[in-house]
């Protein structure tokens, strides 16, 4: 697989103050990966906040979650949602809902089309209470078939600001604070994940005042890199042009000719998911000679 790229300029930060928080979103093609992250201030537990049903334009969310690592009453709950779009979209926002007006700070990321097989497994809520400066991120189990993503990270804390250094092998997308109300982040895991692995916890940190944090994680699964499959071959003349020459037998025939006899050999390829990095080249031996003894046959320059 290769390993999806999230950078600052994929991802929309948003914020307020609502009791229905705008979770903006940029614009964006079809076939593109949406991740929307929102973190709500104190006082909201995981039952007051509401995520969106469906996408911008009905498109089914692959994750939607509501939950908090901190107290029900310190706050801050997070939610997350994504989907992939099923159209070209213009800049907007989906609508989340609160049981009160309450500040929030949210990012959207976007991974395109093409560098992205979905989602993979959302980890569970992580967090501490009180008054604490060491800020972790959830660890979570992730299935065989996740190698190769890339870990996305949103977290969150109340009533202070969010260091900027990042723990060794994260790295900060986005870093957002609502006055002295919340602060978020959206990080990655330099690294691609391995399958099966357990992501392991590590800490951001409060720069000051600190109090309450929260956060979630999710893999972001990248797309499957191909391999050439031959679809057929077939044995023609070498007499008259490309598009006009004749067959010596059908497609997917074996044939038998002189030595030294010009012919043409096309052979039909095709692959799946990437195209493959690896080169194609046509190899032959002599049918009583052992399959050991296939050599490349030369390219004219």
């Amino acid at each position: 697989m290769t390993q999806p790229l999230i950078e600052s300029g994929d991802v929309t930060p948003f914020s307020g103050n609502s009791a229905t928080p705008a979770g903006s979103y940029p614009a964006h093609n079809s076939g593109d990966l949406l991740v929307q992250f929102i973190h709500i201030d104190d006082d909201i537990t995981a039952a007051g906040l509401i995520a969106p049903s469906a996408g911008p334009n009905s498109e089914t969310l692959d994750i939607s979650s509501t939950g908090s690592g901190g107290s029900g009453t310190s706050g801050p709950t997070n939610g997350i949602i994504s989907w992939i779009a099923s159209t070209n979209t213009g800049a907007g926002s989906l609508a989340w809902s609160l049981t009160a007006s309450r500040a929030f700070v949210g990012h959207t990321a976007v991974v395109p089309s093409g560098e992205h097989a979905g989602v993979g497994t959302l980890s569970g809520y992580a967090g501490a209470s009180g008054n604490v400066t060491n800020l972790p991120t959830p660890s979570w189990p992730i299935g065989a078939g996740e190698g190769g993503g890339t870990v996305l990270i949103g977290l969150s804390l109340d009533t202070d600001t969010i260091s900027t250094t990042d723990p060794t092998g994260y790295t900060q997308i986005d870093n957002t604070t609502l006055g002295i109300n919340i602060s978020a982040i959206v990080a990655v895991r330099d690294a691609a994940t391995t399958a099966s692995e357990t992501i392991a916890s590590v800490n951001f940190t409060a720069l000051s005042g600190p109090d309450s944090t929260s956060s979630i994680g999710i893999v972001v699964l990248g797309p499957s890199v191909g391999n050439w499959d031959q679809d057929g071959f077939r044995f023609g003349k070498d007499d008259g042009s490309e598009s006009a020459h004749t067959w010596h037998a059908g497609q997917n025939v074996n044939v038998t000719l002189p030595a030294a006899t010009p012919s043409i050999l096309r052979i039909q390829a095709s692959s799946s998911g990437d195209q493959p990095t690896q080169q194609m080249k046509l190899q032959c031996k002599k049918t009583s000679d052992p399959d050991s003894a296939y050599a490349d046959v030369p390219v004219a320059p």
